[in-house]
């Protein structure tokens, strides 16, 4: 008897950290704060009760130091919660979005949006398993990467299949474009953790490199949730201004032998036409635009912090002497 193959649109399972999110009585920033204190306090415990190494070091000058050790400790402690945050997060995006996603797609899409607030597709289970340990071992967010690249296919599937695009309401389109926003977000959250590992003041082209690495992944993550989308508007405005074309072709002769209709309804042609290529062609809001200009800041913001730190210990240092 042959096997049943599941349904991606049905058959979906609840990831392990929504349903710690779910269950826990502390809401979201209260479970992500004590995800932190449970993962980086718990290192911090094994080396108090361990002495190795020891959480800090008094030099002979009177000056506290930090071992190496405890700062990863403490940087894939924010791995970890950055990254289950990141993935509740998304999931919490995509009930938010799916009443407006569902306006922009044809009547076979509605499901296909459904299902992507409803879980992961059960087909996936052993990878997220593999992925989870995986990442649980090395001390990196691995899922939540996977979790992304997962939600960008099935969106572009959906767009490719599914999406309509209406000329005169393009503005329901601009959910895909918060999507996107959410993508790059995440990105470039976890790109500014990862550069915690490299923030290092004496070596600012280094950190200048890493920077301008992590922005152009955060923007290559943002074209391309809102790339699909755009390709069909411009397809869409395309075959109208084709439309319009073979109409004004009709009316020409006719208009200019003085046809006082054809030569109204040639310059209404004329007005749409002109209306039709002033459309965009992103489905973006001021607002998105404007969100995504600050986000591709938050990677500078490890270097600028860890600046500051050297700074502000050089004067504690110097008043102490």
């Amino acid at each position: 008897m042959s096997e049943t193959r599941p349904d991606p649109h049905t058959d979906r399972f609840t990831p392990i950290e929504s349903l710690l999110y779910r269950h826990s009585p502390l809401g979201f920033w209260g479970t992500t704060l004590a995800v932190f204190t449970v993962s980086f306090g718990s290192f911090l415990l094994i080396c108090q009760l361990t002495q190795r190494p020891a959480i800090y070091e008094i030099a002979a000058d009177g000056s506290i130091t930090f071992p190496s050790v405890v700062w990863i400790g403490f940087v894939l402690s924010m791995i970890l919660t950055t990254a289950l945050s990141l993935s509740e997060n998304g999931t919490r995006l995509w009930k938010a979005v799916e009443a407006d996603l569902i306006l922009t797609l044809d009547a076979g899409g509605e499901a296909a949006a459904q299902a992507l607030a409803a879980g992961v597709p059960v087909s996936w289970r052993g990878r997220y398993l593999g992925f989870f340990f995986a990442g649980a071992a090395a001390g990196l967010g691995v899922r939540a990467g996977v979790d992304v690249a997962r939600e960008s296919g099935e969106l572009k599937r959906i767009v490719r299949e599914h999406l309509v695009v209406d000329l005169y309401h393009l503005d329901r389109l601009h959910v895909l474009g918060r999507i996107g926003l959410r993508a790059a977000l995440s990105w470039l959250l976890m790109a500014a953790v990862l550069l915690l590992f490299v923030v290092d003041p004496t070596q600012m082209l280094v950190g200048i490199v890493a920077v301008m690495i992590s922005i152009a992944g955060g923007l290559i993550v943002f074209t391309s949730a809102v790339r699909p989308a755009h390709d069909q508007i411009r397809a869409a405005k395309a075959a109208e201004l084709e439309r319009i074309h073979d109409r004004m072709a009709l009316l020409r002769e006719p208009a200019l032998a003085g046809d006082v209709e054809a030569a109204s309804a040639l310059a209404g042609l004329t007005d749409y036409e002109i209306w039709i290529e002033q459309r965009p062609e992103w489905p973006l809001s001021p607002t998105v635009a404007q969100r995504f200009a600050l986000y591709i800041l938050i990677p500078v913001l490890p270097i600028i912090a860890s600046y500051l730190f050297e700074k502000a210990a050089d004067l504690l240092l110097l008043g102490g002497s």
